[in-house]
């Protein structure tokens, strides 16, 4: 009796992970729960439901158990959100703006094609829109302008006839009938609160509130150097998010967020890092409160912390930009990230809840990363070493290298200057003549009698010599700097153009239109391969490249097809069939 054909495993469809609590979107999962790296700038809660919105047409959703991304229809930065009853309204760059309806997105007409700032539903069918120069209202299904004045405004509403508008130095009020103007005492601000016809607004770093004839102060954060960025009031309580930023002037950057009971002001969360290190971080943005006293506070890179009425839990991320990637089928990986000043040192995430720095990995602006497992990593920094899972062996003797990649346990490839390749097999490192002097400076390989190698120009090992690569001039300097392929009949080269193999020949693919040049490229397959270019991320799907909504580019790629990652700046994010 014959064994069964072996079925090679395939990567997870997106459908899968999405119902495990990841985020997924355009082939591409948020590996660590409730991660996403997209810039998040607004959120509004119904106590049980938040809505956020941020860059690259970001609609996230939490339902009370998981967030989960809507589609959008856009690619424009949202940068407000706002609802009443099961009706929600996101505005953006562009004029856009964007309605809920029972279930569904669609978007609205704009009475002015400028950016939106802000977005305020009264009630359901009654929002209002600030832009720089006006306030209009969305009322009986048309548009009509309430205010046309130079100037940037803020919105907040308890009901259709109590609508407030905040400029620079006048606030109106709106009370279903007519707009009523009132001076402020301060210079422009943000409104927040619950309380109708009492709404409060953050100036600098003081907060104040309308008493029925006044804006009157009711607490300060306690450092006057902070400036409140969002409020957001929930079962009578109050909360502001203050930044502190360096920017030069002496001080360490900060975040500060405080709770208001009516009386006192107390902090519930801060963190504080010298200057040069904000990039690491994430600035949080957007406030959205919980019944029962929890609260989300999200910002930058997609970066969300929950807290659950005592704590404050945040997703890990790595402490840095990761460059070089290596996962592995357990769960964990190895990474050489960017840490302050231009080094490159390594980390190692466990697999289930953190990170940490491997101090023998670092010092150097570059390096590779390759291995079959946690007990068979190479890493190449400057020098070529190996890891066996309890001790570190060095490789002086093979020189200067550029690229190492291990093929099995027991076959390794290094290339360097000069055409330089070398080979393990076992435990002996021989040199492989390449026919060529160029440099070689990247790798890739589907087995052990299927290596490509490049740099100046690009070559094949078939198992017992190198030769040229079929429809490549070997007289070209191609100046390749990644490989990357999915089978023996589909690989990839990426250097001053894009070269694609197919089996028989290497031939041109034209890169993403209105890029003359791409920096990281991964296949996954013929119709699944992704490149991030000067202008953004992109997938090839066999006929031609469509740009994926994610702000920013990915950092690195690695893995296989089945388990295919991607570093995207301090977070990963998972392969996933559609």
């Amino acid at each position: 009796m014959q064994p069964p054909p072996q079925v090679e495993a395939q990567a997870p469809r997106c459908a899968e992970l999405s119902e495990q609590g990841l985020l997924c979107h355009d082939s591409w999962c948020w590996e660590l729960q409730g991660q996403q790296g997209n810039d998040l700038l607004a959120a509004t809660s119904t106590g049980k439901e938040v809505w956020a919105v941020g860059a690259a047409g970001t609609l996230l959703r939490w339902d009370g158990k998981r967030w989960s991304r809507e589609p959008s229809g856009t690619s424009v930065t949202l940068v407000d959100v706002d609802h009443s009853g099961d009706e929600v309204w996101a505005v953006g760059a562009e004029g856009t703006i964007l309605r809920r309806t029972r279930g569904q997105w669609h978007a609205e007409s704009s009475p002015s094609p400028v950016d939106v700032h802000r977005v305020e539903v009264a009630a359901p069918g009654d929002a209002w829109i600030a832009v720089a120069g006006g306030v209009a209202r969305y009322h009986q299904g048309a548009w009509s302008w309430v205010l046309r004045a130079a100037g940037d405004y803020d919105l907040w509403s308890s009901g259709p006839d109590d609508v407030w508008i905040l400029g620079e130095r006048k606030a109106y009020r709106w009370d279903g009938s007519g707009l009523h103007e009132m001076e402020t005492p301060f210079f422009r601000g943000r409104f927040g609160g619950t309380e109708r016809g009492r709404p409060f607004v953050a100036s600098e770093h003081e907060v104040y509130q309308w008493t029925g004839e006044a804006f009157e102060q009711r607490f300060a954060i306690p450092n006057s150097t902070f400036t409140v960025e969002a409020l957001a009031q929930h079962d009578g309580d109050l909360w502001v998010f203050a930044n502190r930023g360096g920017g030069g002037s002496g001080w360490d950057d900060g975040r500060l967020v405080v709770r208001w009971d009516g009386t006192t002001a107390h902090e519930v969360w801060s963190e504080s890092f010298p200057a040069s290190s904000q990039w690491s971080s994430g600035m949080p943005r957007a406030l959205a409160l919980l019944d029962g006293g929890g609260a989300f506070l999200m910002g930058e890179r997609g970066r969300t912390l929950r807290w659950d009425g005592s704590s404050w839990f945040e997703p890990p991320r790595a402490p840095g930009d990761i460059d070089v990637l290596l996962p592995f089928d357990t769960g964990g990986y190895w990474a050489l990230h960017w840490t302050r000043g231009p080094w490159i040192s390594g980390l190692q995430w466990d697999g289930t809840s953190a990170w940490r720095p491997l101090e023998q990995v670092g010092g150097f602006t570059s390096g590779r990363l390759t291995g079959t497992g946690p007990e068979d990593i190479w890493v190449l920094i400057g020098r070529l070493s190996r890891w066996d899972g309890s001790t570190w062996h060095g490789y002086d003797d093979v020189g200067v290298l550029r690229d190492v990649y291990s093929v099995t346990r027991d076959e390794v490839w290094a290339v360097g200057d000069g055409g330089r390749a070398v080979h393990l097999q076992g435990d002996a490192w021989t040199e492989a003549p390449t026919g060529t002097t160029g440099d070689l400076q990247a790798l890739w390989a589907s087995g052990p009698k299927d290596v490509w190698a490049g740099g100046a120009t690009l070559i094949h090992w078939n198992g017992e010599a190198w030769s040229p690569a079929p429809g490549i001039d070997a007289t070209e300097d191609l100046r390749i700097t990644q490989l990357s392929g999915s089978g023996p009949g589909e690989a990839w080269a990426l250097g001053t153009r894009l070269h694609r193999w197919d089996g028989k020949a290497w031939r041109d693919v034209a890169p993403p239109r209105g890029n003359e040049r791409c920096w990281e490229l991964w296949s996954a397959g013929p119709a699944a391969t992704f490149a991030t270019c000067e202008k953004g991320f992109y997938r090839w799907d066999g006929r031609g490249w469509t740009a994926l909504p994610f702000h920013g580019r990915p950092g690195a790629f690695a893995g296989k097809a089945k388990r295919g990652y991607m570093a995207y700046g301090d977070a990963l994010l998972r392969y996933c069939r559609e």
